[in-house]
């Protein structure tokens, strides 16, 4: 009877194995390395907070799992994810040589848009190309990539600090003319440093915007298997509101664009 009910309990398990692979990491906790990025993700008072780390843990509680922030400088989570030692890694732009070591889901995690910033005082910039910006001096982020040619121009002065604060403060007492900033960042900081009635968005971005994505480790088991849950859940956050509504609690506004679908 014992090596009956032995017998039976393989078969149920080989069934649930079968049917359900991705199941092999249930209840378990999933690392996803990011590089500091407030309000996307940082730390406050020892804890992990921000619009990723809300949206991320509703996400993954919603598939059957406990995600686990883990912040790091970009270039070492890069690494990680390439040896294999996290699940997943966000945001990271989809690139087609990337998918030799990352599954990426079809749903990004969120469109990236460099915005321009001015005083209040100055005029919009009807942006076409960084030519615009002549006699002027812009505010930029340090590691932060931009094209040679931008960099190298002798028809404006750029100044790099460490900090998007650093940049708006500036912007605000009349020491920068332009900040380049990611929209979200840039909009977050304004709102935190009170600084909305000394500075503002130009209604022309530097650029369009890269959708950055959640992406997962193909040296890990279940990386497929958690791209495709991922997709499946992410489709349910943007038609609840659920995703709206983080951005809503951060910026006072919507976001940019929602995530659609890569073809």
């Amino acid at each position: 009877m014992k090596s009956k009910r032995i017998k039976y309990g393989i078969v149920v398990l080989g069934f649930f194995c079968f049917f359900f692979p991705g199941r092999s990491i249930a209840d378990k906790e999933i690392t996803i390395l990011s590089s500091n990025y407030p309000p996307h993700i940082y730390t406050e008072n020892g804890d992990i907070k921000g619009i990723r780390v809300e949206l991320l843990t509703e996400l993954f509680k919603r598939m059957g799992y406990k995600y686990v922030p883990k912040i790091m400088p970009w270039a070492r989570a890069v690494a990680m994810i390439k040896e294999g030692n996290a699940y997943g890694i966000c945001s990271i732009w989809y690139k087609p040589e990337r998918e030799e070591f990352l599954y990426y889901p079809k749903f990004p995690y969120v469109l990236e848009v460099q915005a321009i910033y001015r005083p209040v005082e100055a005029k919009e910039i009807p942006y076409r190309s960084f030519n615009d910006f002549n006699g002027l001096r812009v505010g930029t982020i340090r590691g932060f990539s931009f094209p040679k040619e931008f960099m190298k121009s002798p028809l404006f002065e750029i100044q790099t600090v460490a900090t998007d604060k650093q940049n708006f403060k500036k912007l605000a007492m009349g020491r920068l003319d332009v900040v380049i900033s990611d929209s979200i960042v840039g909009d977050y900081t304004i709102k935190q440093e009170n600084l909305q009635n000394r500075v503002y968005r130009n209604k022309y971005n530097y650029n369009e915007g890269f959708w950055g994505y959640v992406a997962f480790s193909k040296r890990l088991p279940d990386g497929k298997y958690l791209a495709e849950e991922y997709d499946i859940v992410m489709k349910d956050l943007l038609r609840e509101g659920f995703y709206s509504r983080i951005f809503l609690k951060y910026l006072n506004r919507k976001p940019d664009k929602l995530p659609e679908e890569r073809k």
